[in-house]
């Protein structure tokens, strides 16, 4: 899962090197010094929001990870208020808060997590389930019932961290919760692309003008 938010930082510098091929042919060399002071000020007003709420999330100072927790690069990122001792302990086992419920079965797979419960009755006609997986934005969660129809189920993060969901009358089934990349990533995978492409077709226009001017 962190992998694809690490392979994303490298949309950064080639934006930057996209960019200022971009204002280099845009921004005479007159107003260089202006431009770039332009540019200056905008990217630190589109940082404010992320540094604003860099300040008020605080960090993840749990030993031995001293990590802040809003990071997303080298590995490092964990939702703010993980328990990692509780993980560490917990490992694959599904918490819920009906005491008449058991665990049948249960298989990890990479991003993906199923077990199947039984119960002979939920409390108000419902179950609260804590998967062992730390929750971020793109799972999604299904329950196959008894009669074999596929409900989804909206995942949510628990408590502790983890990916939550709620089953609604059903005191028997199997859930599936997996990762699916988000729209975010998906554009963070076009940028990247694009920007790859721009540089190459930049460079081989470049090459093939130098070669006509016999430079």
């Amino acid at each position: 899962l962190q992998f694809a938010w690490r392979y994303l930082v490298i949309a950064v510098p080639l934006l930057a090197l996209g960019g200022g091929l971009v204002a280099d042919v845009l921004i005479e060399s007159k107003d260089r010094k202006k431009g770039i002071i332009a540019i200056l000020c905008f990217n630190m007003l589109s940082s404010a929001t992320l540094f604003y709420n860099a300040t008020i999330s605080g960090y993840n100072t749990t030993y031995p990870y001293h990590l802040e927790s809003i990071r997303v690069g080298g590995g490092e990122y964990l939702p703010d208020g993980v328990d990692t001792y509780f993980i560490e302990k917990n490992q694959n086992t599904v918490l819920f808060n009906n005491p008449d419920l058991k665990i049948v079965s249960h298989d990890r797979q990479f991003l993906s997590f199923q077990f199947e419960y039984e119960s002979e009755k939920l409390i108000d006609n419902q179950v609260e389930f804590q998967i062992p997986l730390l929750y971020y934005t793109g799972y999604q969660g299904t329950l196959t019932t008894s009669d074999g129809k596929v409900v989804p189920l909206e995942t949510y993060r628990s408590p502790r961290g983890l990916v939550g969901v709620t089953v609604t009358d059903a005191t028997n089934g199997k859930i599936e919760v997996h990762y699916k990349k988000t729209m975010m990533q998906w554009i963070g995978d076009l940028i990247t692309l694009f920007a790859v492409i721009f540089i190459i077709g930049n460079w081989v226009r470049s090459k093939r003008r130098k070669e006509k001017l016999g430079i």
